[in-house]
């Protein structure tokens, strides 16, 4: 048997990928923890989210903290890891596209039976009885270095699409776990201010009915704090609502279970709801936007998209110069014969063809036109991520420059309602009969209020500084929160 034709044939079929491998493989950056946690300190969480049968589940209390949510949220939320499988699914269309030259094989069996006429070379017609019988391996692969490329091409987007798809749910989720978490801190800070109005409140009515049995005019204030204590307890009663609906968003965020959320029970372990000082005014706006613009999210993904789509658009006019290539290779046992016996003999046969797909009459330009379109729709998808993201960091720069100075003063309107307060008792302790309770009253809600706007003023504050840590992508760093 020569060998020629097979080391011809063998050739042929590992050459047919040359020219194939235009497009460049993506980079997926990994969507790494913007903070780390102690271990410690999220043992207890991903234990709870672990909870898979029902029969375990109980209320429970779960430890949990900022640093916590960024993390459990990444790991566990079930958006971002139908996200990740998605990507999982486009790195293996991604992988099949690379091996689209590799050839099929077949092996097995083939038998032809053929009974009465049938036709002479030379045109005579004749009856015949014959038949053949084939069994070997047959190796055939059809290579068009085109399609091969379109293929590949369309595979690495899709896979640098979902990459960037990643990324941008990942900031999103991340910022709105974070955010929720600030406002159930804060809710909680609110609820105790709440109560504790409720509670002086109600000292002071009970102070003001003392009073009205020795003086009727006292009957007034009475009316009024009777009326205070009434929302204050509507006040106590919505706070603690705005409290659990903000415990189960940040539930929900951090992918609990369904039949596990009306049991889980957050308790923060931040010890006081406090400024976070991951950024202060001093850092320049402009190196923050710097760094949003060369690492935030979905930038680098997009600019990796844009340069796969140009290197595939000039490979393919190189590519289109290359013919579609077909090789079958089939060797084996083969039997033939008269009537129903067979003769056998080794089979070696070789097939080769090569041809060029020509374009559709007047297609060339719409599909450069769409080529062309289609980088500069990933362009501007770019420019304008850039815009957004730029401004949402200068927008959050100036809201944490500004933050620091409205807390200083919310500090100050504190203090200064302390000092109200400490003069009105001194007053009340030299002429008691020239204050009254209903007096109290606006002094503590003075003070009350400045301590809402204080909170107020640093949920802000805290957002900005979350807001900058994720869209500076700013991983790895550390906090205490």
């Amino acid at each position: 048997m020569p060998t020629l034709p097979r080391n011809i044939a063998l050739g042929l079929l590992l050459a047919l990928g040359v020219g194939c491998a235009g497009v460049p493989s993506p980079r997926p950056n990994a969507v790494r923890p913007i903070v780390e946690p102690a271990p410690e300190a999220v043992a207890p969480i991903r234990q709870a989210v672990a909870i898979e049968n029902e029969h375990d589940v109980a209320a429970q209390e779960v430890p949990i903290s900022l640093s916590v949510v960024f993390l459990v949220a990444e790991e566990k939320n079930p958006k971002l890891a139908a996200a990740r499988e998605a990507i999982e699914a486009a790195n293996a269309r991604r992988e099949l596209a690379d091996k689209a030259w590799v050839p099929e094989l077949y092996v097995g069996t083939a038998y032809n039976r053929h009974e009465g006429g049938i036709q002479l070379q030379e045109g005579p017609l004749i009856s015949s009885s014959t038949g053949n019988l084939f069994a070997g391996l047959a190796v055939g692969a059809r290579v068009d270095p085109a399609a091969i490329l379109a293929g590949k091409l369309a595979a690495t987007q899709q896979l640098l699409t979902k990459n960037a798809s990643l990324r941008r749910q990942t900031a999103e989720t991340l910022l709105e776990a974070a955010s929720t978490y600030i406002d159930l801190m804060a809710a909680h800070v609110v609820l105790r201010e709440a109560q504790r109005l409720e509670v002086e409140t109600r000292q002071l009515l009970d102070r003001a009915r003392t009073r009205a049995e020795l003086d009727r005019k006292a009957g007034l204030d009475v009316l009024r704090l009777e009326a205070e204590l009434i929302q204050q307890r509507q006040t106590v009663a919505s706070t603690r609502q705005s409290v659990e609906t903000a415990a189960a968003r940040v539930v929900y965020l951090l992918g609990f279970e369904a039949e596990q959320a009306a049991t889980i029970h957050l308790m923060p372990t931040d010890a006081e709801f406090v400024p976070l000082k991951w950024f202060d005014a001093s850092t320049a706006t402009e190196a923050l936007v710097s760094r949003a613009l060369a690492s935030g999210p979905g930038i680098e993904e997009l600019r990796q998209l844009i340069a796969v789509a140009q290197q595939g658009q000039e490979t393919a006019r190189h590519t289109a110069l290359l013919p579609t290539v077909g090789v079958r290779v089939l060797e084996g046992p083969f039997g033939a014969g008269a009537n129903s016996t067979l003769a056998w003999a080794n089979r070696f046969d070789i097939g080769l063809e090569a041809g060029w797909t020509l374009p559709r009459p007047g297609t060339m330009d719409a599909s450069r036109r769409a080529a062309n379109a289609q980088i500069r729709e990933a362009q501007f998808t770019l420019q304008e991520l850039r815009n957004q993201l730029a401004f949402a960091v200068r927008e959050a720069a100036e809201a944490v420059r500004t933050g620091e100075q409205q807390l200083v003063t919310a500090e100050e309107q504190i203090c200064q309602a302390r000092r109200i307060r400490e003069v009105f008792r001194e007053r009340a302790a030299l002429a008691p009969a020239s204050v009254t309770e209903s007096d109290a009253l606006a002094v503590v809600r003075a003070e009350q209020a400045a301590r809402l706007n204080y909170i107020q003023v640093l949920t802000a504050y805290n957002k900005a500084q979350v807001r900058l840590m994720i869209f500076v992508a700013a991983t790895g760093m550390k906090c205490s929160g």
